[in-house]
């Protein structure tokens, strides 16, 4: 979510965190599943674990932010305001950025 205020440290951070940024946004809009997903329930089940559907998201960290479950709404519109957070800052920075020239 702070991945943009780490701009004015790095610029090489900044593809890091748009690269991230991009396929989070595909991954909620779209509903689409980690791939990485798979795999951790593929190593539950081989260590006689249980395993759980959906996204790792969902099944740990909306319960330790939220402390209950989290409409799909609800997580459309704080997800959204994300974007828009991170939006503003990257273009207060390059708005910045091209003043100087």
């Amino acid at each position: 979510m702070f991945g943009s205020f780490l701009l004015p440290i790095s610029k090489n951070l900044s593809y890091l965190h748009l690269s991230s940024l991009a396929w989070s946004t595909y991954a909620v809009f779209s509903k689409t599943i980690c791939p990485l997903t798979y795999l951790e329930n593929w190593f539950l089940s081989n260590a006689g674990l249980v395993t759980y559907e959906g996204s790792f998201l969902s099944e740990y960290i909306f319960d330790l932010i939220y402390f209950s479950q989290i409409k799909e709404f609800e997580m459309i519109v704080l997800f959204t305001s994300v974007i828009i957070l991170n939006a503003i800052q990257y273009a207060i920075f390059f708005g910045k950025k091209f003043e100087k020239f």
